[in-house]
């Protein structure tokens, strides 16, 4: 009985062995101190649009911190924006700052704080990973990748129609 159980036990770990190895891989969690940025991911640039923007959720396990700070060789601008309603219309403004509470978290998403890359100098591929740092007042530097996805049918991936990108600083 020890031995069919023994080898059982090796049976069922080599098909998990097995199947980790065909899942893909998808660039996940980076950490800095209490920091962990998770979930990154971007659309697909549609044709040649010179502007594109990518989304992450960052989960803080110790004190208060911001992301103070975007870099990337993907655009020529890289910023920190929000969406704001003014004037009966839904506007996206430059942020200096987007605060990760302590044992919090922040959530970048369309329609919400996002990461804008402004002037691309190539369009973003769907099934590609791109290279983005973030920049954090206490944690420093946070090296991530961001996996541009194919944008759904019909959708326009959570924009609202007459959106005006406003350039202006608060």
């Amino acid at each position: 009985m020890t031995r069919s159980l023994f080898a059982a036990s090796h049976a069922v770990a080599a098909l998990f062995l097995v199947l980790a190895a065909a899942m893909p891989l998808r660039a996940e969690d980076a950490r800095a101190g209490g920091i962990t940025v998770s979930g990154a991911f971007a659309y697909a640039s549609i044709g040649s649009a010179p502007n594109g923007a990518a989304f992450l959720t960052i989960t803080n396990a110790g004190e208060a911190d911001a992301l103070i700070g975007v870099e990337s060789g993907l655009a020529e601008r890289n910023e920190l924006h929000t969406h704001l309603h003014e004037e009966g219309r839904m506007m996206m403004r430059p942020v200096e700052r987007i605060v990760i509470p302590a044992h919090g978290e922040a959530r970048l998403q369309p329609g919400g704080d996002h990461i804008m890359l402004t002037g691309l100098k190539a369009p973003l591929a769907a099934g590609s990973q791109v290279p983005v740092t973030l920049v954090f007042e206490k944690a420093g530097r946070v090296d991530i990748e961001v996996a541009v996805e194919a944008r759904r049918p019909g959708g326009h991936d959570g924009m609202k129609h007459g959106m005006k990108h406003g350039m202006k600083k608060d």
